[in-house]
């Protein structure tokens, strides 16, 4: 069980590393606005996997898969090419960042969990659809207020990731206690 858990560890360094040769190709084009948001990506990634440690390995892949395909949208003008992609991004970023609040709410909280499901759903559901609102804000004051292009499909597709996310927190929680997620002193030895 412990190899496969590095495995997904190890695969989410292996996009850590795209990542990197994403914001590379970016910085070549001189397309500096794109290549902060690809380093905002890359950053969050590196910290979630040094910092984040009472999460299922899993996680490490999906957070890190998240933020590769919103580095290759911005970086790789994915967003601008492909039909529905951005749409496609708010709906898997929101659902994620649901999924981890979730869990990691859920964690915390431990007993008795049954008596708090809704809430730790609103909650985690609510602080990702906030941070959602606050994405859109920023592009509209990045544009440098120009009329909104899309935020009600971008928040329609926002709060259907983030209450997807939510509840597949609240499954996980029941059929995966938190204790299970990962063994806090590994022995040492071949993985």
């Amino acid at each position: 069980m412990r190899r496969k858990g590095r495995i997904y560890t190890y695969a989410a360094w292996g996009g850590v590393a795209f990542m990197v040769a994403c914001l590379v190709t970016t910085l070549v084009d001189g397309r500096w606005d794109h290549a902060a948001l690809v380093g905002g990506f890359l950053t969050a990634s590196v910290a979630y996997l040094t910092l984040i440690h009472q999460l299922p390995r899993v996680m490490d892949l999906l957070v890190i898969l998240t933020c590769l395909a919103n580095t290759y949208g911005w970086g790789g003008r994915l967003l601008e090419t492909v039909y529905a992609f951005d749409d496609v991004i708010h709906l898997v970023t929101t659902f994620t960042a649901a999924l981890l609040l979730g869990l990691w709410l859920g964690q915390s909280l431990r007993e008795p969990l049954e008596e708090r499901r809704s809430l730790l759903w609103l909650f985690a559901a609510s602080i990702t659809l906030a941070g959602s609102v606050l994405w859109e804000f920023a592009e509209w004051v990045s544009n440098a207020f120009d009329p909104l292009e899309d935020p009600l499909p971008d928040l329609l597709f926002n709060t259907l990731g983030a209450s997807a996310g939510a509840a597949l927190a609240l499954w996980v929680l029941r059929r995966y206690p938190p204790e299970t997620w990962r063994v806090r002193h590994e022995p040492p030895g071949p993985p």
